[in-house]
């Protein structure tokens, strides 16, 4: 008897899929990305509760199911909402400028100097996980799935079988 789980993004990682902004002393006005989506970001602690919780549960009561650790689909931001929020914040406009794979990789490779293979590797992962919708949790909920809705005050609402 297996339990699976999925879930969108921690919301602790929001400058990596940011173009790995600083939050403290980025100047970039235009953070240029591979693609951009939405993404269902979840608290850390609320995916440490319910990867404590549900494991720990009887396995018959997840028995076979696909379950989402993630935050309600209608609370899922882009990461071009993600930059307007930057932007009040920290009172600077901060724009998304959407590139695909190779500019987004030209950008970080060779005029930010980072490291070749990790830049490609994110870039592949951040097409994948964002831009073709993997990381927005927000579908019909076939009869054998359940979701765990991850809430600020660190409780699940679980809805499906």
């Amino acid at each position: 008897m297996c339990k699976s789980q999925l879930f969108g993004g921690d919301n602790e990682s929001w400058p990596l899929y940011l173009g790995y902004y600083n939050p403290t002393g980025d100047e970039r006005g235009t953070v240029r990305l591979a693609g951009d989506g939405k993404i269902s970001w979840t608290a850390i602690e609320d995916l440490g509760l319910g990867n404590a919780l549900i494991p720990a549960a009887p396995t018959e009561e997840w028995a076979g199911m696909t379950f989402y650790l993630s935050t309600p689909p209608e609370t899922a931001k882009s990461l071009k909402e993600v930059a307007a929020l930057v932007s009040d914040r920290r009172r600077k406009n901060v724009v998304v400028d959407i590139v695909g794979r190779q500019e987004h990789n030209k950008q970080y490779i060779h005029d930010r100097k980072m490291d070749a293979p990790a830049v490609e590797w994110w870039s592949h992962t951040h097409v994948l996980g964002v831009a073709e919708r993997v990381c927005a949790v927000g579908r019909s909920i076939p009869y054998n799935e359940r979701v765990c809705e991850c809430t600020a005050a660190g409780a699940g609402v679980v809805r499906g079988r």
